[in-house]
């Protein structure tokens, strides 16, 4: 992990890398897949892998965007749901600057692996599972990790991929897979309010961040593989 100190401009200036030693209980420390930093001593990560034995397939052109889609020259669809056998997740914590590690969170049972994490304060925090053959899930903590709030997204989402945790009870998480898909709730996930883009706008959403007047921008992959820069005006209702 690289953590960067900033001038008073916000630009980072130096830069730290921190090394996760091996443990017992981590299953994989090079596993790395996302980062959140709250503040100087408490980090988040996420660890965890799917099967990438058929990331990319030379004859077809086909590339593993996830373990749930994939995208080739017809563009993007649905894998099956037998290609990420061995697939886990984990949720890591600091809280010393990256010295000592603990582990907030273990799925070695279900066949997911995480995505996104991205925490408002040092203790709340939201994070995404993903898998083939399930649904994919939204956890939230408002307790640093310590328990963890599951919301299942039954709306047909093929993978959620990213998620900002932009007020004490305002989440924003995305994805998709046949369109855009949004979830945003603003009582710290205990109910979730669902948006869609049309296909025309974004068959998945790759990433999203949230601007200071709640105007949301997000990027999204088109079925043609093209790209688009999407923007979402949030009015006071």
């Amino acid at each position: 992990i690289a953590t960067a100190a900033a001038d008073e401009n916000g630009v980072p200036t130096t830069w730290n890398t921190i090394e996760i030693e091996e443990q017992d209980d981590i299953i994989d420390p090079a596993a790395i897949r996302y980062f959140s930093a709250p503040s100087t001593d408490t980090l988040y990560a996420t660890l965890g892998i799917w099967n990438t034995s058929e990331a990319v397939d030379p004859e077809t052109r086909s590339h593993a965007f996830s373990s749930r889609l994939s995208v080739d020259s017809k563009g993007i669809s649905a894998r099956s749901s037998d290609n990420a056998p061995g697939a886990w997740a984990q949720i890591i914590k600091s809280t010393d600057g990256g010295l000592t590690w603990s582990v907030m969170y273990s799925d070695v049972e279900s066949g997911r692996y995480p995505n996104d994490i991205h925490c408002y304060d040092e203790t709340r925090c939201a994070t995404l599972l993903e898998a083939t053959g399930t649904t994919p899930l939204i956890l939230t903590t408002t307790d640093g990790g310590e328990t963890w709030t599951t919301f299942e997204d039954t709306s047909g989402s093929e993978s959620l991929m990213a998620v900002r945790h932009v007020g004490e009870s305002e989440i924003w998480a995305a994805g998709g897979g046949d369109v855009g898909r949004l979830w945003h709730t603003t009582d710290g996930g205990a109910n979730w309010e669902a948006l869609t883009t049309t296909v025309t706008e974004a068959a998945m959403i790759t990433s999203i961040a949230v601007a200071s007047d709640d105007t949301l921008y997000a990027s999204g992959v088109l079925r043609n593989q093209l790209s688009t820069v999407l923007k979402l005006v949030v009015d006071d209702n």
